[in-house]
């Protein structure tokens, strides 16, 4: 059995590929197999839209071209898309991005989510969609890094946090300035000992720059907060087991963060926005709830993760994630779609017609 997954590369997300590997599963990364239509596949499993245009806005010839490699996909095995995100990373959605996301679910077989709240939202932008096409399962882990984990005392040295140090730290991509201030607003007003604030946050635009110095102004009364870009995989893993609480910044109609499952991998508390995927899973883990977009809220949430004992909220969050992981979401995936007539009647070839263009 053989697994289409047009990512750039197996990096971006590993366990993904270990697992369909650990199933019996030969999983093919990358889009030129898409694009060229070599096969055959017994299964195509796309991510991210925007992956099939190279993470750019597609141009009508470009859009016009996926579309028919999707068409042709589908005629010739099951398509699958599990839904990570509403809009493009790094960016705002444009009419021809949001052209893209619809197109690719409307070819799909199955179309998949990792919350309630993603498929509601998903519908409520493209009601043509709702159909009995939907599964909704749990969320990932990042399970590959577990291998890097060197634990709490080495990883707090590694930063050079002292023994006193409260750490909060926040990590991931900065979508929209108003998270930077949320996340600044948040941490000056945590009444907590020992306050050490970490950001290793990706920004790209320049308004966001600006916000992120003026948050190192606030929190550290320094022009620079103590990081200004992201982390390797191994520093990332040290900054989870190291920090004490990890802020997710998030709002609606955001659908999630990555920082979550990442979190939930390592047992680190956070503190995150009540709505969404985090009111559907977290309620029993170790996490405090804020209101989204409230500062005072936020701090409040990092003050109840101080007074809780870590041990307890890492023992309460993995006692969560115990069903979370992708061997869970293929078997359940791989089930639908068996059951699916759609996806039953996609032909398999013996030979695949000539690629496009």
């Amino acid at each position: 059995m053989r697994v289409l997954l047009p990512l750039p590369d197996e990096k971006i997300l590993k366990a993904l590929v270990e697992t369909y590997a650990g199933m019996g599963w030969e999983p093919v990364i990358g889009n030129a197999a898409f694009a060229q239509r070599t096969g055959p596949f017994d299964l195509v499993h796309i991510q991210w839209p925007e992956a099939l245009a190279d993470w750019r806005t597609p141009t009508g010839e470009e859009l016009a071209g996926i579309v028919a490699d999707l068409a042709f996909w589908r005629g010739h095995c099951p398509v699958v898309a599990t839904v990570h995100n509403l809009a493009p990373h790094g960016r705002h959605a444009s009419a021809m991005d949001r052209d893209l996301f619809a197109r690719v679910y409307e070819a799909c077989h199955l179309v998949t989510h990792f919350s309630e709240y993603s498929r509601t939202e998903l519908l409520r932008r493209h009601p043509a969609l709702a159909d009995g096409r939907h599964l909704v399962h749990r969320p990932f882990l990042y399970t590959d890094l577990l291998p890097l984990a060197v634990g709490r005392g080495a990883a707090r040295a590694r930063f050079g946090f002292g023994e006193e140090d409260f750490v909060i730290a926040a990590t991931g991509h900065v979508r929209e300035p108003d998270e930077m201030t949320l996340l600044a607003g948040g941490i000056e007003r945590a009444r907590v000992p020992g306050k050490r604030p970490y950001l290793a946050t990706r920004h790209q635009e320049r308004r966001r720059r600006r916000v992120l110095r003026r948050a190192g102004e606030i929190i550290t009364g320094r022009t620079r907060p103590p990081s200004l870009g992201p982390l390797a995989s191994p520093d990332l893993v040290a900054l989870c087991e190291a920090a004490d609480v990890l802020v997710i910044p998030r709002y609606p109609p955001h659908l999630n963060s990555g920082v979550m499952q990442l979190a939930m991998t390592f047992g680190t508390p956070m503190a995150v926005p009540d709505y969404g995927i985090y009111r559907e899973y977290l309620r029993d883990a170790g996490c405090a709830f804020y209101a989204p977009k409230d500062a005072g809220g936020l701090a409040r949430a990092i003050e109840r993760i101080r007074a809780t004992p870590r041990h307890t909220l890492v023992d309460r969050s993995r006692a969560v994630a115990e069903d979370w992981g992708w061997p869970a979401t293929l078997a359940a995936i791989i089930a639908a779609i068996g059951g699916s007539a759609a996806a039953q009647d996609a032909v398999r070839p013996a030979s695949l017609a000539p690629p496009r263009g």
